[in-house]
């Protein structure tokens, strides 16, 4: 029960992780969980080089439910490395977080679509592999860039400037409830090693991430970013091939969904894959629905 049990984070918290610097309203990343009641929850956020950056402390208690949210103050995105610590009825730490921007993909089979498989990758595999080795180790506080001269259309897949972007990958565990879940699925033997942890793209590996969610976050990043992209960016990725739209979305809430016994089951995804990430502050989100409801008549 929430406001009995201890300290607890979801899957999302864990070290390599990105948060959003800033929002488009102006304020910081939103962190949340659940404790138990009357327990004092204290959020330290320290960053490796101290003297660039001081430690910033935070107090919050749960509400009756056991529940707690507090914003962290805005800041600008950078390479700088941080430690988050959060201490309540036990201790929870992660390492080497990052803020920058995030986004979140989410869809069937055309969204989940690797990018190893999809038209011109092949021919541009190796020089990929040739970046990718130099890829710096995001452990560390300083990092030199690496640039190509080439203008082959390695620039417009690798981002601005022919640059690896500073990215770190989050694959949702797939699962599905009947409610909508504080956390998202354990993962299985689907994704072993993969899901549910922060990873970068040396890590996954490029071509076996979304190439809709890559080039989608390639794109919005450089014109956030006016072309630069000198900042981590994260992104989640959160799909089920074949899986109908009501699959994510409440029927009840959708006039003309079917609202058959299978389709209001199947609509548990959202609940299980989406619901525990709404709360978590993005830069944006992408929906990709494919041909799956394109047997209904009613279906646009």
């Amino acid at each position: 029960e929430k406001r009995r049990g201890r300290l607890r984070m979801g899957k999302w918290f864990g070290d390599g992780m990105v948060l959003q610097s800033r929002t488009r309203d102006g304020k910081g990343a939103a962190l949340y969980g659940l404790e138990a009641l009357g327990s004092l929850v204290t959020v330290t956020v320290e960053s490796y080089n101290l003297r660039s950056q001081p430690t910033s402390k935070y107090r919050i208690y749960p509400n009756e439910n056991g529940e707690w949210r507090l914003m962290l103050k805005p800041r600008a995105p950078s390479r700088d490395i941080y430690r988050i610590t959060i201490k309540g009825t036990r201790t929870l730490t992660a390492q080497n977080v990052q803020f920058g921007d995030v986004y979140m993909f989410s869809g069937q089979s055309n969204m989940e679509l690797p990018l190893g498989i999809t038209i011109g990758y092949r021919g541009l595999k190796g020089e990929i592999k040739r970046l990718m080795d130099h890829t710096p180790n995001t452990t560390h506080s300083h990092h030199a860039n690496f640039s190509t001269t080439s203008n082959t259309p390695t620039e417009s897949l690798l981002g601005a400037q022919g640059k690896i972007p500073w990215f770190k990958l989050f694959y949702v565990a797939r699962g599905v409830s009947n409610k909508a879940e504080f956390d998202i699925p354990e993962a299985s033997d689907t994704c072993p090693g993969t899901c549910n942890k922060w990873l970068t793209i040396d890590q996954i590996g490029l071509d076996k991430f979304s190439g809709v969610g890559y080039f989608s976050a390639i794109n919005l990043a450089k014109f956030d970013a006016g072309g630069s992209m000198d900042w981590p960016i994260g992104v989640i990725l959160s799909t089920w091939g074949s899986s109908e739209i009501n699959s994510w979305v409440d029927t009840h809430k959708c006039p003309d969904s079917d609202n058959s016994m299978q389709s209001r089951s199947l609509a548990a995804m959202g609940n299980a894959m989406v619901a525990p990430l709404t709360q978590l502050s993005k830069r944006g989100f992408i929906w990709y629905q494919g041909e799956s409801d394109g047997y209904k008549h009613h279906t646009t």
